[in-house]
């Protein structure tokens, strides 16, 4: 799945220090090796859980292309020790596609004049201990088994939830995490604001993050047709 995607905010000294201590800045990798249900607290309920994203028409509501590409994968054990039979009911379950669906929402341009859109759009599928399968289609359905923020795999996948650049290093603190995180801006209006952007920010352990602060700007040029 992976569309990798996040931004950040520098925090006061007097800030930092409610915070916590003494904890250094460490280089962050972003959890995508199908990791146990176990590194982000899941439900003991759940045995196999996928993120498949659609390619849909430009109202999100129906699909432009028959399949999907599965974007992340957490399991006990793996698809194909389960049941044949559910297997196929599990991978031939169709998506929601209802106005409320948020997950991985989004279109891109094929071209780089901004023509050639195509829409995509996220679902949760996971099988439980009993053999019955679930569908999820909003984050806060998909933040309810990731939440609060323990630990780097929770933090991986709420950061990639909320696309708002690439977290590049980060901190521990008490109540959540520091981060420094890069945007990288090549569509600007602005040709002089096309580059990559590296803030640092502050997000607790329930997910919100606080505002951003640039601690410096690379100049790259825009992207050209």
């Amino acid at each position: 799945m992976q569309k990798v995607f996040f931004i950040i905010l520098l925090l006061s000294s007097c800030y930092v220090d409610l915070h916590a201590k003494g904890s250094e800045w460490r280089k962050f990798e972003y959890y995508n090796k199908s990791p146990s249900p176990r590194a982000y607290n899941f439900d003991e309920n759940v045995s196999y859980l996928e993120l498949r994203h659609y390619e849909v028409d430009g109202t999100y509501k129906k699909l432009a292309k028959k399949g999907y590409r599965v974007l992340w994968k957490v399991y006990r054990k793996p698809l194909s020790s389960f049941d044949p039979a559910l297997v196929k009911r599990f991978i031939s379950s169709l998506p929601n596609l209802s106005s409320e669906t948020d997950l991985v929402k989004y279109s891109e341009a094929h071209n780089l004049n901004g023509t050639d859109l195509h829409y995509f759009i996220g679902n949760i599928f996971y099988i439980d201990t009993n053999g019955r399968i679930w569908r999820m289609n909003t984050q806060k359905d998909l933040l309810s088994f990731v939440l609060p923020i323990d630990n780097t795999a929770d933090l991986s996948m709420v950061m990639w939830l909320k696309n708002e650049g690439s977290v590049i290093s980060y901190r521990k603190r008490t109540k959540g995490y520091d981060m420094k995180v890069e945007v990288n801006d090549e569509m600007n209006a602005d040709e002089k604001k096309c580059g990559i952007y590296t803030y640092r920010m502050f997000i607790d352990k329930n997910g919100k993050i606080g505002k951003k602060e640039l601690l410096k700007f690379n100049y790259t040029g825009c992207a050209t047709p």
